[in-house]
């Protein structure tokens, strides 16, 4: 029921977006979407992947204006272990020590602010609600954003500070005498939009 209620939150926010004169939508083609994830622990980093389930940005001439994002938490790989030892850490990551998927199985991201940056490899600054574990906190992350014809292509990197999600596991700012057993507590998601302009 709570993922019902933020996913028509999500959408009720982005169409308030839309309503504000003429937009167009583009939805994420997600055969060339990709969300990375790497974290960092004492004794080096681990890395993987995360899907996309839904994806929608508006643009007003040329311009982004909002967008939302839904993503499947269950969805999480491993990528840099040794493929016999990826799915013990997939299964740590899925459960309550992380990311609960059973009680949590959906994420969300919805914009609440932009700005243009006018010289640099990015051309925004987006700022907006990311939500995991069912916790809203507001986060910001430059990107970029290129439309060409019907096609657009956006990129950024977000770092996620997991103690506000109440993601304690290994993190030395909860616990004593980790040592090299301590996992940092931000972890980064790299983002790759592929996205297709919508005609009704």
């Amino acid at each position: 029921m709570m993922n019902r209620i933020l996913a028509l939150t999500c959408f009720s926010f982005c169409f308030g977006w839309a309503a504000i004169g003429q937009v167009d939508t583009f939805k994420v083609d997600l055969a060339s979407s990709s969300i990375a994830w790497t974290a960092k622990k004492v004794t080096g980093a681990n890395n993987g992947s995360i899907d996309l389930q839904i994806g929608e940005l508006w643009l007003r001439e040329a311009n982004l204006v909002g967008c939302r994002f839904q993503v499947d938490m269950a969805s999480i790989k491993n990528e840099d272990l040794p493929k016999a030892y990826r799915p013990k850490l997939e299964r740590h990551l899925k459960s309550v020590d992380f990311f609960d998927v059973e009680i949590f199985p959906l994420a969300y991201f919805v914009i609440t602010g932009i700005s243009p940056i006018r010289k640099g490899t990015f051309n925004y600054t987006i700022v907006g609600d990311l939500t995991i574990k069912g916790m809203s906190q507001e986060v910001s992350f430059p990107a970029k954003i290129k439309v060409k014809g019907n096609r657009l292509a956006a990129y950024g990197i977000v770092q996620v500070d997991r103690r506000k999600f109440d993601i304690r596991y290994g993190s030395s700012s909860f616990f004593d005498n980790l040592g090299d057993r301590a996992i940092d507590d931000h972890f980064d998601l790299e983002i790759k939009l592929g996205a297709k302009r919508h005609v009704d």
